[in-house]
């Protein structure tokens, strides 16, 4: 059976889960290594990143020149400083705010085109692994799980996916893609391992997922609540079996 595991945002090829599904000689299983992408993404090391920090820089003195010249009046020639001589501390006051407000979402904004980016990479690593390996199932853990989504959605794999809390609404939080959401033609089963007790992905984010799938096989879509943290970590020893058991039903 060809296994793709999709790991998530802390783990990586080499984790306990993977490490688990290749101990048994009925898997043959490819993890395609994201942690590269990842690592560079929160290091600025990433292109996108760098534009990000840069912009971020620029867009943090523009409040700071406005205060200065709310305080200290420069170059009465200035339109700036036109508009500050005949304005009242209120107005000085709502300025600053406004330019603080308008810097914040610039960079905010910048930081979510960056990150946009790194995801798209992932996207397309695990595209390219689907390709190569033409899988039975696809496993997608945490971040995995929202990247194996997009892969669904846009049409990069229609087979069977075990999605282990799946972080798919987190990761849209923090870049400038839709949250992706299990296709209405997806003819093929879905089941989602979520633990209730989770403290870093809500469990609310997996029973959406499944209500908005709006699926003609929606009896093909399963939610499993299990009592356990993020990580899952009581699946572990008994994820092979729960694999073979899903694809064989």
């Amino acid at each position: 059976m060809r296994v793709l595991y999709v790991h998530g945002l802390e783990g990586g090829p080499g984790g306990k889960k993977c490490r688990t599904l290749r101990k048994d000689p009925r898997f043959d299983v490819t993890a395609p290594d994201m942690s590269g992408i990842l690592k560079r993404g929160r290091s600025f090391a990433h292109p996108r990143m760098k534009v990000a920090f840069v912009t971020a820089l620029l867009f943090l003195l523009v409040p700071l020149f406005v205060l200065y010249s709310c305080v200290y009046h420069l170059d009465q020639s200035t339109p700036l400083s036109i508009y500050l001589a005949g304005s009242s501390l209120i107005q000085r006051v709502q300025l600053v705010t406004l330019s603080c407000s308008l810097s914040l979402f610039a960079i905010c904004y910048a930081f979510r085109w960056a990150f946009s980016g790194v995801v798209e990479e992932c996207i397309a690593v695990v595209s390219q692994a689907i390709k190569e390996t033409s899988p039975d199932v696809v496993i997608g853990s945490s971040f995995g799980g929202g990247i194996t989504l997009w892969c669904m959605q846009r049409n990069l794999y229609t087979g069977p996916v075990l999605l282990l809390a799946p972080a798919q609404a987190r990761l849209t939080f923090f870049t400038l893609l839709d949250v992706p959401r299990i296709p209405s033609s997806y003819h093929q089963p879905v089941t989602i391992y979520h633990s209730f007790r989770d403290p870093i992905v809500s469990i609310y984010d997996s029973t959406e997922l499944l209500q908005q799938s709006n699926s003609a096989d929606n009896d093909m879509h399963h939610l499993v609540v299990v009592d356990d943290n993020h990580a899952l970590h009581s699946l572990t020893t008994s994820l092979p079996s729960i694999v073979r058991n899903f694809v064989q039903k």
